[in-house]
């Protein structure tokens, strides 16, 4: 068929540069609401303990 080599570049470069818009709006997102990675409940272990009892 008709095959441009710069026509591909470009679908594969505006690919990538959208691709890591998505992975940067992701970043920022979790940035802006520091949300713990951890499970709630996971970090709620040994909450209840105090620290000057030890």
């Amino acid at each position: 068929m008709n095959e441009d080599l710069n026509r591909e570049e470009q679908l594969d470069g505006s690919f990538e540069a959208w691709y890591g818009s998505i992975n940067y709006q992701v970043k920022l997102k979790l940035d802006l609401t520091k949300v713990p990675q951890d499970s709630v409940f996971d970090s709620a272990v040994g909450m209840d303990e105090d620290p000057s009892q030890d």
